[in-house]
């Protein structure tokens, strides 16, 4: 993303705030995980920039706070907001609990209402974000296919 592009991105973050107030919800949860824009920001194994964007910890904070800012002054106490983070993204190199655990202080002193505690990457691990053991049997039980039930059923738990 350009710089422009992320400034654009922070402005709709507000303007989605203000949609959702519109039409009538209490609440808005802020998707800061699993490896969607935020978390990709946040994750030092996904952001990679060289830029005021990325490197140090303060830095890849930098357009969740930025984020977070306009959808906090836009909910203006006139709807609970929310914030979906990441504990782990359970890759090597990704955000530990460590820092997720200033993460938190950090959303809490921007004045957050409440977080919902997750994990891992939908695209690197997704049985994590599941939780739980990978299930082929079930997986491949549920399947149409008479190739896909038994791929999955016999090589499902190494490929996923």
């Amino acid at each position: 993303m350009k710089e422009s592009e992320i400034e654009t991105m922070v402005m709709a973050f507000g303007e989605a705030v203000d949609i959702a107030y519109e039409s009538g919800f209490d609440a808005v949860e802020v998707h800061a995980g699993h490896g969607y824009l935020i978390s990709q920001f946040l994750s030092p194994y996904i952001n990679k920039r060289k830029d005021r964007w990325g490197g140090s910890f303060e830095n890849r904070t930098r357009f969740m706070i930025s984020a977070m800012q306009k959808v906090i002054g836009t909910a203006e106490n006139r709807i609970a907001v929310l914030v979906k983070m990441n504990m782990r993204d359970a890759v090597k190199g990704g955000m530990e609990i460590e820092e997720s655990l200033q993460v938190a202080k950090i959303l809490e002193e921007l004045g957050v209402g409440a977080l919902v505690l997750s994990g891992g990457l939908v695209s690197r691990t997704p049985m994590y974000v599941m939780r739980g053991a990978i299930p082929p049997l079930i997986m491949g039980h549920e399947m149409t296919n008479p190739f896909m039930k038994i791929g999955v059923s016999l090589f499902g738990g190494r490929r996923v």
